[in-house]
């Protein structure tokens, strides 16, 4: 066939290829139609494999309002940023009252307010929280985030037996009851002879007393003398 059609000055040729033989005519009909047909067969399965297979969910980010505390505890918000997620669950170790909680997050965004306990212990307390989201994708891999509960600073007394000695000096015995403690250090002023001097004073939550006795020089002169002890004391942690 040299059938042809003109618009203006440009001409399109029809059926050029099958014009020479009706074999030729026969033969490309069938090409046609399987090159349609394999293009619909690649095209459906990798549209449908898209919509088999969402995204897994993802934890972008783990935040908490508050990541150290003083001894007494207190509030912290935890604050993670999702995708691809509609729960989450926030969870926590040692565990934490209220958790494990469930949220939805769908929005993109993951909140929880907690409540930590005062630390009575003589060591720092430290809590990890973790974040997980699921969502039609399955589960994302967990995020941390964790907060410190400090405990409360060393305490200590110090009295001394007996309160006052005669001019010709004496033993005086000095005792600390002590908590939350690791180390002391005693001094005096004016100088006593074997102080200053570090002793070990480990207490717990428990108040615990320690003695040390220092021996005070005769006075040298008629006016009576003042001493002044320190003894400081170092915490555990």
């Amino acid at each position: 066939m040299d059938d042809r059609t003109c618009r203006g000055s440009v001409c399109y040729f029809i059926y050029m290829v099958m014009s020479r033989t009706d074999f030729r005519q026969r033969a490309s009909i069938p090409a046609v139609a399987a090159a349609a047909l394999t293009l619909l067969a690649i095209g459906v399965p990798a549209a449908a494999a898209s919509a088999a297979h969402p995204p897994r969910p993802v934890i972008k980010s783990l935040r908490a309002s508050k990541t150290a505390l003083g001894d007494s505890g207190g509030k912290t918000t935890l604050a993670g940023t999702v995708r691809y997620a509609s729960r989450c669950e926030f969870s926590s170790s040692p565990k934490v009252h209220g958790l494990p909680a469930k949220v939805r997050c769908g929005s993109g965004r993951a909140v929880q307010t907690v409540r930590l306990p005062a630390n009575t212990g003589t060591a720092t307390v430290t809590y990890r929280f973790t974040l997980t989201a699921t969502g039609k994708g399955g589960t994302s891999k967990p995020g941390h985030v964790t907060v410190r509960v400090r405990p409360a600073p060393p305490a200590a007394m110090l009295s001394a037996a007996p309160d006052g000695l005669i001019k010709t000096g004496g033993t005086a015995t000095l005792t600390a009851t002590v908590s939350r403690s690791a180390t002391c250090e005693l001094s005096a002023a004016p100088t006593v002879a074997g102080l200053p001097a570090s002793l070990p004073c480990a207490a717990g939550s428990r108040p615990v007393s320690v003695a040390r006795a220092v021996a005070l020089p005769a006075l040298t002169a008629s006016a009576a003398v003042p001493y002044t002890f320190t003894r400081k004391v170092t915490g555990a942690s």
